[in-house]
C-alpha cells in the first residue's frame, strides 16, 4: 500500500511546529513514523508554503480584512477559510498528488482542501483528527473558536462538511469528535472510526520498569502532576486548589507543574514545584518529562475545554493514573478505575480530593490502579496500537 500524507505541518521540522499546536504535529510525526515501520510506502505531501506567492493584491486584501474584523468588529477572522484560499491550497496539493502513484490519500490536519472537487485524483481519501471544527466553535476558549467573525464560521463549517462528505474514512482520536461530525454534519456513521491517539514519546518503559517505578513512589509527600500548555484551559488553577485541599486535609502534597510557567500573581505557594515547557525532541526535555512521570502518583487535568489529551496516555505509559472531567473527548481516554477517575464535569476541589484520599489509604489499591493504568495504556494507548489500526483501515478502504 502506498499512502499520499498530507499534511499542513513540517514533519521533518519540529522547531517549526507551533507551541499551541505541539499535540497535532506530534501525532503527524508519530502515524507517518509508524506507518514507515510498518513497511507502509508513504509519500508526504505538504505543507504548502507561500500559498499566495505575487498575489500582492489578495495578500493585501487580506490583511485589512483580518484587521476590520479584529478591530472594529471585534471578532477573529480565520484567513485558511477565505474560499479563494481553499481553492488556491486544493489546487497546489492536487497538483503534488498528480505526480504520486499512490493507493490512497491520508489527511492529517487542515480538511477545508478536500472540500473542493479536485484533490483525490480517483483514489479513496481518508481523514485523521482530533476534532471536527463543528465541535470546537463554542467550546475551545480560543478566539478562532469562541469568537469567530459569522464570515468564517459559516465558511469553516461549509468547507469541512463538503471535505468530510468526499471522505470514504473519516478517523477520530475520540467518540465525542466522532458524534459531533455525525450529528453536525450528516455523515454516515459507517464511515466515522474512533482511533485513540498514542502517546508522544520516543520510547515507553518495560513492564519491569513500570513496576518498579510503582514501588518506589514515596507516600511522604504525595505527588500531583499537572502537565499541560494552557493554564486556564487545562485546569491549572483548579489543580492549585486540589493540592491545596489535599494538605488542608493533612496529606503532604506537592504540584509539580510540567509544560507552563504558573500565571500566579505573588510568589507561589511552598506546594508547587514548576518545571516550566519540557521539549521532549531534546534529551534534556526528555529526561525532565520521564523522571517527573516516574515519580508521580497521580496525573491531574481538571480542564474546562479538552479533545482527548496527549498527556493522559503518557502519564499511563508510566503507570501513573490519570485524574480528568468527563469534559469533551476524555472519556474514550480515561476509563473510571481501570486507569484513574473519571470525574463529574465541574466537580469541584473536595471530589478530586476524596478519590485520592480513598485510594491513597490503601497502598495495594494504588499499586493495583497504577498497574492497570499501565496495561490501558499498551492495550489501547499507545501509538503501536493506534498506527496498527490506522493501517487496517485504509487497506479496508483501498
Amino acid at each position: 500500500m502506498h499512502v499520499a500524507l498530507v499534511t499542513d505541518v513540517d514533519l521533518s521540522n519540529h522547531h517549526l511546529w507551533l507551541l499551541s499546536n505541539q499535540g497535532r504535529s506530534q501525532a503527524a510525526f508519530y502515524i507517518l513514523r509508524g506507518l514507515l515501520r510498518l513497511g507502509v510506502e508513504v509519500s508526504v505531501v505538504g505543507p504548502i508554503d507561500n500559498l499566495l506567492g505575487e498575489r500582492r493584491l489578495l495578500r493585501t486584501y487580506l490583511g485589512l480584512k483580518s484587521r476590520f474584523y479584529e478591530r472594529v468588529r471585534r471578532k477573529a477572522y480565520a484567513r485558511q477559510a477565505e474560499p479563494e484560499l481553499v481553492e488556491l491550497s486544493s489546487n497546489r496539493i492536487t497538483e503534488r498528488l498528480s505526480t504520486s502513484d499512490h493507493d490512497v490519500v491520508l489527511v492529517l490536519g487542515n480538511a477545508l482542501p478536500i472540500g473542493p472537487t479536485g484533490f483525490g485524483g480517483g483514489r479513496p481519501i481518508a481523514y485523521c483528527h482530533d476534532a471536527p471544527m463543528v465541535g470546537l466553535l463554542d467550546f475551545y476558549p480560543h478566539p478562532a473558536f469562541a469568537n469567530p467573525c459569522r464570515e468564517s464560521r459559516e465558511n469553516f463549517l461549509a468547507f469541512e462538511q463538503a471535505a468530510l462528505r468526499r471522505c470514504e474514512l473519516v478517523m477520530y482520536s475520540c467518540e465525542w469528535s466522532a458524534q459531533k461530525a455525525i450529528e453536525g454534519y450528516g455523515l454516515d456513521p459507517a464511515k466515522v472510526e474512533v482511533v485513540p491517539w498514542g502517546a508522544n514519546l520516543d520510547a515507553t518503559p518495560s513492564d519491569e520498569d513500570v513496576e518498579r517505578m510503582v514501588c518506589a513512589r514515596p507516600a511522604d509527600p504525595f505527588r500531583l502532576l499537572f502537565f499541560g500548555v494552557e493554564w486556564q484551559r487545562e485546569g491549572g488553577d483548579i489543580a492549585v486548589a486540589i493540592a491545596h485541599e489535599m494538605n488542608r486535609r493533612g496529606l503532604e502534597t506537592e504540584l509539580t507543574v510540567l509544560g507552563c510557567t504558573p500565571p500566579i500573581d505573588g510568589p507561589l505557594p511552598a506546594f508547587i514545584k514548576p518545571l516550566g515547557y519540557a521539549d521532549k525532541f531534546t534529551a534534556a526535555g526528555r529526561a525532565m518529562m520521564e523522571a517527573t512521570l516516574a515519580q508521580s502518583h497521580f496525573l491531574i487535568l481538571p480542564a474546562r475545554a479538552e479533545v482527548a489529551a496527549h498527556m493522559l496516555a503518557e502519564a499511563n505509559a508510566f503507570g501513573v493514573p490519570c485524574l480528568a472531567p468527563d469534559v469533551g473527548g476524555i472519556a474514550t481516554v480515561v476509563v473510571d478505575g481501570i486507569n484513574g477517575g473519571l470525574m463529574p464535569r465541574g466537580a469541584g476541589p473536595a471530589l478530586y480530593a476524596d478519590f485520592i484520599v480513598r485510594t491513597m489509604a490503601n497502598p495495594a489499591a494504588y499499586r493495583a490502579l497504577a498497574r492497570s493504568s499501565a496495561r490501558r495504556f499498551k492495550e489501547r494507548l499507545s501509538w503501536e496500537v493506534a498506527v496498527r489500526d490506522i493501517k487496517a483501515l485504509l487497506e479496508r478502504i483501498v
